[in-house]
C-alpha cells in the first residue's frame, strides 16, 4: 500500500514534456489589455489614494484630540512633543 500512494502522490500532476512555452512570459506577450481592465485598475488605485487619505486625517485628528486632552490634565508640553514622535 504504500508504494502504491509514493508513485500516486510522486506522478499526480506532473507531465513529462511540461507545458511548453515560458513560465515568465509577461503582460506584453498577451497583448493590449482592455480598457475596462484597464479603467478597473485605475479606480482601485484611486480607491486606496483616498483611503489612505482619510487614515491620514483620522490620525491627525486623533492626535490632536490626545494632545488637547494632554494640556487639559496638565502635562508638561515637552512630554507632549515628545509623546508625539
Amino acid at each position: 500500500l504504500a508504494g502504491a500512494l509514493d508513485t500516486l502522490t510522486h506522478t499526480q500532476g506532473t507531465r513529462p514534456e511540461g507545458l511548453g512555452g515560458l513560465r515568465d512570459a509577461g503582460p506584453a506577450v498577451a497583448g493590449p489589455r482592455p480598457p475596462y481592465v484597464t479603467e478597473a485598475e485605475a479606480a482601485t488605485a484611486r480607491l486606496r489614494r483616498t483611503a489612505a487619505t482619510a487614515v491620514r486625517a483620522v490620525r491627525a485628528v486623533r492626535r490632536k484630540e490626545r494632545r488637547v486632552e494632554q494640556v487639559k490634565q496638565g502635562v508638561p508640553s515637552l512630554a507632549i512633543q515628545l509623546a508625539s514622535v
